[in-house]
């Protein structure tokens, strides 16, 4: 891809994010264009619509139409997603069910413009004490029918065409130990919960040195199975900016180095200070040689796979035995990439991966088979 464009729209969302000098004036709408393609593969168009229009007075009229158009257009969504998000948020409550809303409309809030930041989805993690009733409440208090938890993280439900994702886990952790050990993270920090504004509700959330840990291992497990946008990079150095006072810099070491991945976070720092000029004081640990290594081969890969890695060209994009292979050679080769900073995630990637898939193929294939007084059984 022209390292052109790439620069380009670094700068369009350094802009974004802290308000830094911008000087593109002279873009065309042809130019536009391309760069908005590029932010559509990253789902951060919103964020270069924003300084588009913050800068109206410099920009052609086209441009202008362009980025109203785009601004207008996640108004709407993320109106509807945050009235979604109050109301799932408030049944939850009513039934006793203990939640924690995560990820998009509990980041966008810490933007400069939250309707600029994209969101697709609504992610709710439900404490394990409650994971059994909350598809009776759900019915209950919404008429909406969650099917039953499977091997999978979550469950999806949904509501006025918007995806509800309700977790029994919030990651996938690969290594035994590192999963015993955020298990045990999470029930602890579920105990602290934080609340944000959303239509001037307040809706619980993790507290902001968990949000920190779960945002960027949202962002590196994707990213070291199939890839991952830079749009999850942006949220994590707009989180710290935000929270830079409120986060448990000492804690969250603690928790990294305990999941083996102080080393991968402290590279993603590096690319948050040097290519997204995050704030120094927003970063406090200290970056070293082996962090600043990786920052090529990465940011290549998420320019290349875009958001969730979906823009990554396949052989076969059909479900089957090649696109099985397929994944598991981008898998090994992501995994490879990391491996100096996250070596026991990255072996125990694979294997993991696979029996995930043995589980589900058996389920699938085998004991739906089953008669049902054997299944009971």
């Amino acid at each position: 891809m022209n390292k052109h464009i790439v620069s380009r729209l670094i700068l369009w969302l350094r802009s974004a994010i802290w308000n830094d000098e911008w000087h593109d004036e002279n873009i065309s709408i042809e130019e536009y264009d391309h760069l908005m393609q590029i932010a559509k593969r990253q789902a951060v168009r919103g964020l270069v619509a924003q300084v588009a229009v913050e800068h109206k007075n410099e920009l052609s009229s086209k441009i202008l139409l362009v980025s109203d158009v785009v601004m207008l257009k996640l108004t709407k969504n993320n109106d509807k997603i945050n009235r979604l998000t109050v109301e799932i948020s408030q049944a939850l409550t009513r039934g006793n069910i203990d939640h924690v809303l995560v990820k998009g409309p509990t980041l966008a809030p810490l933007y400069p413009v939250p309707n600029a930041r994209e969101t697709g989805d609504i992610d709710i993690y439900v404490a394990k004490k409650d994971q059994s009733r909350v598809a009776k409440v759900l019915k209950e208090q919404l008429d909406v029918y969650l099917p039953p938890y499977t091997e999978g993280k979550h469950v999806n439900c949904y509501i006025e065409d918007i995806t509800i994702e309700i977790h029994k886990s919030l990651t996938d952790l690969h290594a035994p130990w590192h999963i015993w050990c955020w298990n045990k993270i999470i029930d602890q920090e579920m105990r602290q919960k934080y609340y944000v504004k959303i239509n001037n509700q307040d809706i619980p959330t993790l507290n902001p040195t968990t949000s920190t840990l779960y945002t960027f291992i949202h962002f590196y497990y994707h990213f070291i199975t199939l890839g991952c946008g830079i749009r999850q990079i942006v949220d994590l150095a707009v989180m710290m900016n935000a929270y830079k006072d409120e986060i448990d810099y000492n804690r969250l070491k603690c928790y990294l180095k305990k999941l083996g991945l102080f080393d991968g976070f402290c590279a993603i720092g590096w690319i948050m200070l040097n290519i997204l000029n995050m704030p120094k004081e927003s970063f406090p640990y200290e970056i070293k040689l082996k962090h600043k290594k990786p920052q090529t081969a990465i940011m290549k890969d998420i320019i290349k796979g875009g958001n969730f890695g979906n823009y990554r060209v396949r052989k076969d994009y059909k479900p089957g035995i090649l696109h099985t292979m397929q994944t598991f050679k981008i898998m090994t080769t992501q995994a490879l990439m990391l491996w100096r900073l996250t070596p026991v995630e990255s072996l125990w990637l694979v294997p993991s991966k696979a029996v995930l898939h043995m589980k589900i193929w058996f389920n699938i294939h085998v004991r739906k088979k089953q008669p049902m007084e054997t299944q009971s059984e």
